[in-house]
């Protein structure tokens, strides 16, 4: 059966490179989302709010008084805004210059085994597209996708940890060989570490370099292969968060500098 699923990185698929700590780095101070400055003390529980390149400009949102992302918007014209009922993350809705294209919503909302369906949108027309996936936890880590279309199995990924990162990956086609990808991670406090699901909100995310985890990812490769190779750096803020991130991919490099809010109690 011909594969219909459009790629989904996750876990870091495509993160690696060299990581250095600059003492000397500047503090990145973090502001809350009226754009008020606020004072960020080492040991602040920090929040991303912005990712900001020379082409590309990443704001993410956040429900009132929590960590839970609502909305991932990009200067590109991509918005994601992120449905929440008794706090777990329940729909996707996609958008394209303010125009929405696509809709993922779960048929149930668990964290032991929610299943994903896919919708096209087209004006105010839904379309199912046939894709659906189920993930699987072990305790608070993702340990499996698992893809159908039509109902019919398709692939599936499987993720194992080292102190709560993802370090590995197989993905197992319905038809061939297995592959597998390694990850390797920095010491330093995750991106990501403080959003509430971050794994299942990224999934869904336009921009894969996002990724979830206690530390940040630094390299990815296929096993016995270096084809592909995506490499990140970084350098921290005043409280062990990167302040700065870089991502090399073949010739091409970005370079994001990164504010927090800090999250209150």
């Amino acid at each position: 059966m011909k594969n219909k699923l459009k790629t989904i990185l996750l876990c870091g698929l495509c993160l690696g490179g060299a990581c250095k700590r600059d003492n000397t780095t500047e503090n990145i101070q973090g502001k809350p989302q009226d754009d008020t400055v606020t004072e960020i003390k080492p040991g602040a529980l920090l929040l991303p709010v912005s990712l900001e390149s020379k082409n590309l400009k990443i704001e993410l949102k956040y429900t009132e008084n929590t960590s839970e992302i609502n909305t991932i918007k990009g200067s590109d014209g991509y918005r994601t805004e992120v449905g929440w009922k008794d706090g777990l993350p329940v729909s996707y809705m996609k958008y394209l210059s303010d125009k929405q294209y696509e809709l993922v919503d779960y048929q149930k909302a668990s964290v032991a085994g929610p299943r994903m369906r896919r919708f096209s949108v087209t004006g105010t027309v839904s379309s199912f597209t046939g894709i659906t996936y189920t993930i699987t936890y072990n305790g608070a880590l993702l340990e499996s996708l698992k893809y159908y279309y039509n109902n019919v199995p398709e692939r599936q990924l499987d993720m194992e940890y080292e102190a709560g990162n993802c370090t590995r990956i197989i993905e197992r086609p319905a038809e061939g060989a297995p592959k597998e990808r390694i990850l390797k991670y920095d010491t330093g406090k995750g991106l990501f570490s403080n959003v509430k699901l971050a794994e299942r909100i990224l999934l869904e995310c336009k921009y894969d370099f996002l990724k979830p985890g206690p530390n940040n990812p630094l390299g990815i490769e296929a096993a016995g292969s270096a084809n592909g190779a995506v490499s990140y750096s970084y350098t921290y803020n005043a409280s062990g968060y990167p302040g700065e991130m870089v991502v090399k991919s073949g010739a091409t490099e970005q370079r994001f500098r990164i504010t927090y809010m800090e999250l209150k109690d």
